[in-house]
């Protein structure tokens, strides 16, 4: 064996990666020298892998044994090739540890799990959580696509979506979409899924988790039919209130001053009841996305004289110096108008009734880089900074009211900045800290260009048709209150009108009269008022000839697209104020 130990080459052909790690010494394995004899003897390679106890760590080793051959064929030595597996065998059971904790999460995560392949989106793996959710049995669900299992109205958004990811075009896939069972019934689910894309960034597999928000989704609908049911309820008995105090007005009872008192109490604190509720209806939307604006292009100018008007007696209320100082006409922003008064009255209802009695409320506005920017100064009690954090949160009111009376629920502020992002603008707050005062600042993108047309056209009193007959009003409605007190405002405005309140009894009015404007109540007993205006718009196609309003208490989306669907013009909600109804008949008119 002496010829053996001096006739041994070894070769590493991978050295081990720690370059300060000596080689392990084959010697001392007790399967390499019996292996090394073997070939010897026999002259025949041998392959063998075998473990070694190194210095610092066992070692995984390939051996490749081969006869070193004299000159005359004999053998005179063992050359050994050695290759090191010790790292590729610890990636590789690393590999199969991450690849059994994949799998276990996978097939025990609580919610759906699927792994899909992008470019077709089958389905090559699913946890039983999505098996129950989708109520197919795994094997089922194994090569299907789940653009198949996907609701058929939501197919080309989500196909939309799902390529935008793929392409990268937004950080990730995450929707909410309807997908539909075997049984036929649909689920809501919230889908978010991630990429494993190759070297190259080419998405290879997909890995989708999604949850069954079925139960989320039917209370949504829930609280909103209750919140719709809920407006309608409260705007309908605040519609004749409304315009009983309009009658007062318009009839210019002010003998007794305390009648004159009564006549502005009821004023204000209807038209704080219309705010309170319209606010309460706006933050359901707004949380689920759902306000759309109608844009026009406004001059700031107007818009800050509107809204200074519209709270100039909540600030003699309050006895407050209030300065508003208009800017050039020539400023415009692109905004929904109303949305945009909505904006500036929350703020500025805000300051006057978080500012002492006697203060300082200034409204100002300057130009600042590509922006037009709205200041709303006071003198109030001021803010911390940990107030100021919270200040534009749902339901956050500060926590002393100058005047809790006449307070809200606290979401003013958080739809007036969430409004003011719609617009592509920004609404922050600054204060010196508590008894310095609050600032507002309101940023909207001003636009550059022909200047626009009026915010509204004048409100004092109605144009004349250019025969000087003002045009026939058939006003339906089945809550004897409503009906008659809107009648005596449109009488007192000098509008010939007639009254229905049954569906059959407008139809009836209707041909007999010819009306050029209906006002309609959507939830009349019997036929209702999509009913009435489809048989309407049936008999009179022309809106020159007839102009349908829906004026109702139900203000959500779905509502006014189910009514002009039925063939009304126009989607008001009650209650209809003096200038919103004489800017209406207004247009018929022209």
């Amino acid at each position: 064996m002496g010829v053996l130990d001096t006739a041994l080459c070894l070769n590493w052909l991978q050295t081990p990666n720690d370059p300060q790690t000596p080689p392990p010494d084959l010697t001392t394995s007790p399967e390499f020298m019996p292996l090394a004899r073997q070939v010897f003897a026999n002259g025949q390679p041998v392959r063998q892998t075998i473990e070694l106890a190194g210095a610092m760590h066992a070692h995984r080793l390939d051996l490749i044994l081969t006869p070193m051959l004299g000159t005359a064929g004999e053998t005179t030595g063992v050359f050994v090739g050695v290759l090191d597996l010790t790292e590729t065998r610890r990636v590789e059971q690393a590999r199969r540890e991450s690849e059994n904790q994949f799998r276990l999460m996978f097939d025990l995560a609580t919610v759906g799990m699927a792994v899909i392949e992008p470019s077709t989106r089958r389905v090559l793996r699913v946890n039983q959580r999505l098996c129950r959710i989708l109520g197919y049995e795994a094997d089922e669900l194994l090569g299907m696509s789940f653009l198949d299992l996907t609701y058929p109205e939501d197919r080309q958004h989500d196909r939309r979506r799902f390529r935008r990811a793929v392409l990268q075009l937004d950080t990730d896939y995450f929707t909410e979409k309807r997908y539909v069972r075997k049984d036929g019934t649909v689920v809501w689910a919230l889908v978010n899924a991630t990429f494993i894309r190759d070297p190259n960034g080419y998405p290879v597999r997909a890995v989708a988790a999604i949850i069954d928000i079925t139960d989320r989704r039917e209370a949504e609908r829930r609280k909103d039919e209750f919140l719709a049911v809920l407006g309608h309820e409260l705007r309908n008995p605040m519609a004749p209130i409304r315009h009983a105090v309009e009658i007062l007005q318009a009839l210019g009872v002010n003998g007794d001053p305390r009648v004159n008192w009564a006549i502005k109490v009821l004023d204000r604190q209807t038209a704080h009841m219309g705010r309170l509720l319209d606010d309460l209806l706006d933050v359901s939307r707004i949380v689920q996305g759902r306000i759309e604006l109608e844009t026009v292009e406004l001059q700031v100018r107007e818009l800050l004289q509107q809204a200074a008007d519209g709270v100039r007696a909540l600030m003699d209320e309050h006895r407050h110096r209030f300065v508003c100082r208009l800017p050039p006409s020539a400023w415009r922003v692109l905004g929904d108008p109303v949305r945009l008064s909505q904006i500036l009255l929350n703020i500025l209802v805000n300051a006057a009734n978080y500012t002492p009695p006697r203060g300082e409320i200034r409204l100002e506005s300057r130009i600042e880089g590509e922006s037009v920017l709205i200041e709303v100064r006071d003198n109030g009690q001021g803010m911390t900074a940990e107030q100021l954090d919270s200040l534009f949160g749902l339901f956050t009111r500060g926590p002393h009211a100058c005047d809790t009376a006449s307070g809200g629920l606290g979401l003013g502020l958080a739809i007036a900045r969430r409004l003011t992002e719609l617009h592509g603008g920004s609404l922050d707050a600054r204060s010196e800290g508590l008894g310095r005062g609050t600032e507002l600042c309101l940023r909207l993108p001003i636009l550059t260009g022909a200047p626009p047309s009026s915010l509204n056209k004048r409100l004092d009193a109605p144009a004349a048709s250019p025969s000087g007959e003002k045009p026939q009003v058939l006003v339906v409605d089945d809550d004897p209150d409503v009906v008659d007190a809107l009648a005596m405002l449109l009488e007192i405005l000098g509008y010939p009108v007639a009254v229905a309140r049954s569906g059959p009894e407008a139809l009836e009015l209707a041909r007999q009269q010819c009306p050029r404007v209906a006002l309609l109540d959507i939830g009349l007993p019997g036929m209702d008022g999509l009913e009435i205006a489809r048989r309407l718009r049936a008999q009179y196609p022309d809106p020159e000839c007839l102009k349908l309003v829906a004026l109702t208490g139900l203000g959500h989306e779905e509502a006014r697209e189910r009514s002009l669907a039925a063939g009304f013009d126009e989607h008001l909600v009650k209650p209809l104020g003096r200038q919103a109804l004489l800017a209406l008949l207004e247009s018929v008119e022209q």
